[in-house]
This record gives structure tokens, C-alpha cells and sequence, in this order.
């Protein structure tokens, strides 16, 4: 079952998520993200897969010390272990990951769980397999995506996020240009790459997406 973290807290602590670009340079993700933080950020979620796993590790320790007394959720990509030595708050799991239900049974209940699901996807499935959130996308053209997935749309995601009750995350090609087209009281979030990590300046840029984005109804 769901982890029963209070649905608008954790809504709120979903608003604007940056997400590491994978690049491998762990001192300018820390640098990015404690810009960002300052900026508005309520999450970072660490998607490094190429640096070794005690690197990972010691990356998320110290991201945990230095954004968490910014109210800032701690998220590491795929690696539930890495998560749970560093003291992060959650995973954000894919199709490659530990099957959902079976990482429920592994993490304490107040560790959070993200999925990344497909538009075609049972969102409330998901939910009852333990998830405490969804990333749907891509949203938006983005190169990263290009080629394996189309772009479902600011309409197509609203209606997705209606459609359930577990939190969903919009990703892919997310900018301030677009980013207000995705209001809507039943979306959680928005989370963002190069919006965040290709910014000359992250503190602004966050900023400026939460402007656009505006606060959750």
C-alpha cells in the first residue's frame, strides 16, 4: 500500500523537481542544485548512473546535509540501496528497476516512491503497488526522447493527473516558455533538466519557473 505521507504536503514538496542531467560531474551537480535550491526547487532527484555507486553514495550524503535545511527533498534515481545508506527521502524507479511491490516491502514506510510511468499505464494500479508518486512524459519535445517517445501534451497530462489520485509529475522538454500551460489543480508537479542544469544561472531559473508555474491549488 501507498505510503500514507499526507497527500498535500507531499504535493507541495512535488511543485518543481530538478533532476540531475548524468553527466558525471558530481561537484557541479552539487553546485547546480544548492543554486537551485535557493531558487525554489522543493526536490532534486540524482540520476548519475555512470560514477561508481560509493561516489553516488557520498554525493547524495552531501546533498542531504546541505538541501535538506532548505526543505528540499533528496531523490536518487533507480538505486534503492544508495538511497537508504545516504538517508535519502525516496527512489524514483523505472522499468529496469527492483519490481515495485517488492521495493514497498524493502524500504522503511516513510521512504518514498516514485515510478516512471506511460500514458497507457493503470495510474491507481500503480498507487496500490506501493508508488507515492508518478513521473509521466515526455511532455514536450526534449532531444533526450526523441526518436523512442512522442510528446503527449500539456491537455493529455492534465487529464491523466485528473484521472487518479496518486501525485504525477510532468517531465520532458519542460522550460519556463511552457511551463504555466501545465497549471491545473490536479497536476503535482513539473520536473526538469536542462531547464535547471544547462541555466547560466539556477537560482533564477528556478525562480523564474516557479513564476511561471505558479503554486499548487
Amino acid at each position: 500500500m501507498m505510503n500514507p505521507q499526507p497527500a498535500m504536503d507531499l504535493r507541495r514538496r512535488l511543485r518543481l523537481i530538478a533532476v540531475s542531467d548524468g553527466k558525471g560531474d558530481v561537484l557541479r551537480v552539487e553546485r547546480v542544485a544548492l543554486a537551485a535550491a535557493l531558487g525554489g526547487i522543493t526536490a532534486i532527484c540524482i540520476r548519475e548512473p555512470q560514477i561508481p555507486v560509493r561516489e553516488k553514495v557520498d554525493l547524495t550524503r552531501r546533498l542531504v546535509e546541505t538541501l535538506r535545511p532548505h526543505g528540499v527533498l533528496i531523490l536518487m534515481n533507480d538505486r534503492i540501496d544508495v538511497a537508504l545508506s545516504a538517508n535519502a527521502d525516496g527512489a524514483q524507479l523505472g522499468f529496469r528497476s527492483l519490481p515495485l511491490d517488492v521495493a514497498r516491502r524493502s524500504v522503511p514506510r516513510h521512504f518514498l516512491l516514485g515510478f516512471s510511468a506511460h500514458e497507457s499505464d493503470n495510474l491507481d494500479r500503480i498507487m496500490e503497488g506501493g508508488a507515492n508518486f508518478a513521473f509521466i512524459g515526455p511532455i514536450f519535445d526534449t532531444p533526450t526522447k526523441r526518436g523512442f517517445k512522442e510528446a503527449i501534451g500539456a491537455a493529455k497530462l492534465q487529464a491523466l493527473a485528473a484521472s487518479t489520485r496518486l501525485p504525477i509529475v510532468g517531465i520532458g522538454g519542460i522550460e519556463p516558455h511552457n511551463i504555466g500551460s501545465l497549471r491545473s489543480p490536479a497536476l503535482a508537479g513539473a520536473a526538469v533538466v536542462r531547464a535547471i542544469f544547462d541555466a547560466p544561472d539556477p537560482t533564477a531559473a528556478a525562480r523564474e519557473l516557479r513564476a511561471q508555474f505558479g503554486e499548487p491549488l
